[in-house]
């Protein structure tokens, strides 16, 4: 219902299947790409990471790196750091 930390839980549950909720990668960036997509860089950050860690992404790995690179612009302390330690 566009609820921010509501969106980032349930696609890391959906990612880790956690909680009696099935892991599904695909939904778990789903549940998290109109935010990415709206600017938000945590998002964009968990996003970076179904894309860089989801089996069904692993011929997308460049994604990741595509969303780091956005969350870095729009200040994510960590997303640097992260890509710094992929690339």
């Amino acid at each position: 219902a566009g609820d921010k930390r509501s969106a980032l839980l349930l696609s890391a549950l959906y990612a880790q299947g956690a909680f009696g909720i099935p892991m599904d990668e695909k939904k778990a960036g789903e549940v998290i790409r109109p935010l990415a997509e709206a600017g938000d860089p945590e998002a964009q950050v968990a996003l970076a990471s179904v894309y860089r860690f989801a089996k069904i992404h692993a011929n997308e790995r460049d994604q990741a790196v595509i969303w780091l690179e956005k969350a870095r612009a729009g200040g994510h302390p960590d997303a640097g750091r992260i890509l710094d330690e992929i690339q």
